[in-house]
């Protein structure tokens, strides 16, 4: 999957449980620490992603996490060539 249609499906899902816009422009912003999402929010959309791509990002192992676009597109990247 290229990255460009990974990050189309991570917008449609976070939109889908938040009612914030996510431009191009704000693709590296970490979206919690900007407190447009909380941390229910993260969990969600977390196992919205592992079901949509059947993977399991174990987030909770990654030190330096950072709820962005560009941060989920690369996880996700990672996961789908393993």
């Amino acid at each position: 999957m290229h990255k460009d249609q990974i990050e189309k499906v991570l917008i449609k899902i976070i939109q889908q449980r938040t009612p914030i816009r996510i431009s191009k422009k704000k693709i590296n912003d970490d979206l919690y620490k900007k407190a447009l999402i909380d941390s229910f929010d993260i969990l969600n959309i977390i196992n919205d992603i592992e079901n949509y791509f059947k993977i399991d990002l174990k987030i909770e192992k990654i030190k330096k996490f950072t709820f962005s676009i560009k941060f989920l597109i690369d996880l996700v990247k990672k996961k789908i060539k393993k």
